[in-house]
């Protein structure tokens, strides 16, 4: 599979997740009930995949601080969809998007390459984790948590066989509808390291994905609510 493949795994994953989220959460009929926890299994696969392509972004880009620059930008762009689809307010600071826990992992996955070549890669790794705790007290969607995924792809980018695996293991051993994140690694498993379709249109399309398809869902949801 190609990476533009696989963001399109990643965000039809996505959103059928919100979809679950805003259009079943409050439904306590047993049918439409099991329809919710259908789709919010679906949408664990989303971030395992992104996660992924955010490693291999940082490792093959050719200008990582324009990079981190559009995702801070999309980041910021996404707030307030997000805030008004899942919490219901045009801004509330008590939860962040995932965007910021993305430009988060680019940039500590930075500071572990720079650090590698002068052979202290440890150092690198502090860095990662403080901002995995910068994450945390940000209350980044996913936080520490996906933030150690991000690392956890880093070091195994070059075995991609190795990575599904661990894949498979680290998001099952989450526990809960988690676990079913584990199926992403079948996906990873089968990259084949190609970028498929590209240009530049490609490639805003999908960073803009986000905060779109977000207020669609929004306004569907809150039109029917009347």
């Amino acid at each position: 599979m190609t990476s533009f493949q696989l963001k399109l795994i990643a965000i039809i994953s996505m959103l059928i997740d919100h979809m679950g989220y805003l259009f079943f959460q409050h439904v306590t009929i047993e049918l439409w009930d099991q329809e919710y926890q259908l789709f919010r299994v679906i949408g664990r696969i989303a971030f395992p995949i992104f996660a992924f392509l955010i490693v291999q972004g940082a490792v093959h880009t050719s200008n990582w601080k324009r990079y981190a620059t559009r995702l801070f930008l999309f980041a910021l762009i996404s707030e307030v969809p997000f805030d008004f689809a899942l919490q219901g307010k045009l801004f509330d600071i008590s939860y962040q998007n995932v965007y910021f826990t993305l430009l988060l992992g680019l940039l500590g996955i930075h500071q572990v390459m720079e650090w590698e070549k002068k052979g202290k890669k440890y150092i690198g790794v502090v860095i990662f984790l403080f901002l995995g705790i910068v994450s945390e007290g940000l209350r980044c969607d996913y936080g520490m948590f996906g933030m150690l995924y991000i690392l956890l792809c880093y070091f195994g980018y070059k075995r991609k066989e190795n990575l599904a695996i661990w894949t498979i293991v680290y998001q099952v051993v989450a526990g809960g509808t988690q676990s079913f994140a584990a199926i992403a690694g079948i996906f990873i498993w089968l990259y084949n390291g190609k970028e498929g379709m590209k240009n530049k249109w490609i490639q805003y399309g999908f960073y803009s994905f986000y905060p779109v398809h977000l207020l669609v869902l929004a306004w569907i949801y809150y039109g029917m609510k009347g």
